[in-house]
């Protein structure tokens, strides 16, 4: 592990590298889910709940996958496919539409120079980006399972632009951790029935994608 790229209430995200094969030296970039040393019974029984369902679930390339884990011994740790180019929040703020481009030239000598451009977002970029969130989604609901706490914050977004789901689970998983954790809940992009009774399915997903999409462009 090397740098600490997140911390939650129960565990630490950092970045890492791994060995792809284990015969062969080539190295792969990937993000660690460390559980934390204060986590209680209950933060264990959720970090083992989220390791079981990203076992399970088949791969897609909307949704954060799985390369490994360990709990044999402390600490337990979820290795998962690094997302390098942080959120799709942080993806849309770079490239916001309007925003104007910015082009700058980096000169070694008289020959060579590279140019970095910052690209804008169209409307083509951004029906895209809400296409991939979707079929993201539509993945997991093809294994009963359900988003927890879709925003454009807990959207992860890999080399390419390409989106990457994560934090999601079974139903009955997702209203026990989110009454645990319930001071932290985004309520601006839950559905009522969320907000009110601890309701969560396709339904309440399909509000969430809405508020997000939504704030997406605005």
């Amino acid at each position: 592990m090397s740098d600490l790229i997140s911390r939650g209430s129960y565990v630490e995200v950092w970045k890492g590298r791994m060995r792809k094969y284990p015969e062969k030296e080539e190295v792969i970039r990937i993000a660690i889910k460390r559980i934390s040393d204060e986590a209680t019974e209950k933060d264990r029984k959720f970090f083992l709940a989220e390791m079981e369902v990203l076992k399970m679930l088949k791969p897609h390339i909307n949704v954060i996958q799985i390369i490994g884990c360990y709990t044999l011994n402390e600490p337990w740790l979820i290795m998962l496919e690094y997302a390098q180019d942080g959120t799709l929040f942080e993806y849309l703020q770079k490239g916001r539409p309007g925003d104007d481009l910015q082009e700058v030239e980096i000169t070694s000598n008289a020959r060579q120079s590279v140019k970095l451009k910052k690209k804008r977002l169209d409307s083509y970029r951004l029906l895209a980006l809400a296409a991939q969130v979707a079929n993201g989604l539509e993945h997991l609901n093809r294994f009963k399972l359900i988003y927890y706490r879709l925003r454009t914050l807990s959207v992860l977004m890999s080399k390419g632009g390409i989106c990457k789901l994560s934090g999601f689970g079974f139903p009955q998983d997702i209203r026990e951790r989110n009454l645990y954790e319930s001071n932290s809940a985004p309520i601006r992009w839950m559905a009522p029935e969320s907000i009110k009774d601890n309701t969560y399915n396709v339904k309440t997903d399909v509000w969430s994608y809405g508020i997000t999409m939504n704030s997406s462009i605005s």
